[in-house]
């Protein structure tokens, strides 16, 4: 009798066992292996030509400023060779193509070393979009 109880435990104890080790192998990870997606609070702000800001204080995902930016503004323009350009923010057009203005881009009131679909997004950044002639 002591024998078959020994077996018991050891099978109930391999079942237990083998069942905590399936379980941890078939969830996935968060993301599917991927670095969880942090939201970060950022500023999105638009200075026109008449001296008008506009700011936009939210919540973003994004990992990049244009996304970021498609969530609070309507940009217009298209892709070249150096990335997004753009030409026009919520109806309002500045195309160095067909003027002398275009929207020039600050990252905390600095000139952003990249264009809005390279420049990833920064938690607690403030980015403007500026209405400028050259």
């Amino acid at each position: 009798m002591r024998k078959k109880i020994k077996w018991v435990f050891l099978a109930a104890m391999l079942v237990a066992v083998m069942t905590a080790a399936l379980c941890g192998c078939s969830q996935p990870s968060a993301g599917g292996g991927e670095e969880p997606v942090e939201s970060k609070q950022i500023t999105i702000e638009v200075l026109y030509e008449s001296g008008e800001l506009e700011s936009h204080p939210f919540q973003t995902q994004a990992e990049f400023l244009k996304e970021a930016a498609e969530e609070v503004l309507t940009l217009e323009g298209e892709e070249t060779a150096y990335g997004f350009s753009v030409y026009g923010i919520n109806g309002v057009t500045a195309d160095f193509n067909t003027g002398n203005a275009y929207w020039a881009l600050y990252v905390n009131g600095e000139y952003a070393n990249y264009g809005v679909s390279e420049l990833k997004v920064q938690d607690q950044d403030v980015y403007r979009f500026a209405w400028e002639t050259y």
